[in-house]
């Protein structure tokens, strides 16, 4: 959907000479082998409704966040705002860590609304990490290492880099970034990188994930009801990334 051409190291399915636009049927059709396994390894729990409408839920929140991210795509690039880009994530990255680890809350027999309250504010951070963390990593990361090629700039993509630069550009730059953001061309990207460099964003990053960390650990410590190492793997995962 978004052009990309790797994932994880592997061309993307759809340009497979022999797939091609049929990975949208492969895409169908492993959303509804979800729903068949659902029915045919948890359907005699008593979980299992809640399981389902769970699933159906999220498919339409992350495709809300994608229809919001392909739609911003389509419209000037200096209408970005934080606020929005915030928006487009609090959609899409749910499926991350939100849905799965409180999904198995469900199978555990956990009911306590308190709990998954109090989930969703780590597990919320934590996606939202994720995706400025990609949003990086897709131009100042080393591809070899992340196992894709960033195309976030020629793709002319909402992200943390871009709103954040938006925040603090001159006139002079934005009216560059307005000719070169979103161009498949290298001396765009090229410019385009220069001004994230000139306004400091790998430093306001570095700035951002430290913040970040400390505020989930915070959250963390104040958890109860679930073993916190249930969500300590996952931040010791996520933050050791690329490094």
């Amino acid at each position: 959907m978004d052009g990309s051409i790797t994932r994880s190291g592997r061309t993307c399915w759809y340009k497979l000479p022999d797939i091609q636009m049929s990975g949208i049927n492969d895409g169908l059709l492993v959303e509804s082998a979800i729903f068949q396994i659902l029915k045919e390894h948890f359907s005699h729990l008593d979980c299992y409704t809640n399981l389902m409408e769970y699933f159906h839920e999220y498919f339409l929140i992350s495709a809300l966040g994608q229809y919001l991210d392909n739609k911003a795509m389509r419209e000037n690039v200096l209408s970005l705002t934080m606020e929005k880009y915030k928006s487009i994530v609090a959609h899409k990255a749910n499926y991350c860590y939100y849905m799965p680890i409180t999904a198995a809350f469900h199978l555990a027999g956990y009911t306590n609304p308190e709990i998954f309250n109090h989930a969703k504010a780590i597990l919320f951070e934590l996606g939202y990490f994720t995706q400025v963390q990609n949003d990086f990593y897709d131009c100042f990361g080393d591809p070899n290492h992340l196992g894709k090629i960033g195309t976030d700039i020629q793709e002319g993509k909402s992200t943390w880099l871009i709103a954040k630069c938006l925040e603090k550009a001159t006139d002079v730059q934005k009216e560059v970034l307005e000719e070169c953001y979103g161009k498949n061309d290298p001396e765009c990207i090229r410019r385009v990188k220069q001004i994230y460099e000139q306004l400091s964003i790998p430093d306001l990053y570095a700035t951002f994930e430290k913040d970040t960390y400390n505020n989930i650990m915070m959250l963390i410590e104040k958890t109860s009801g679930i073993p916190a190492e249930v969500y300590l793997e996952t931040v010791r995962e996520l933050f050791t990334r690329g490094k």
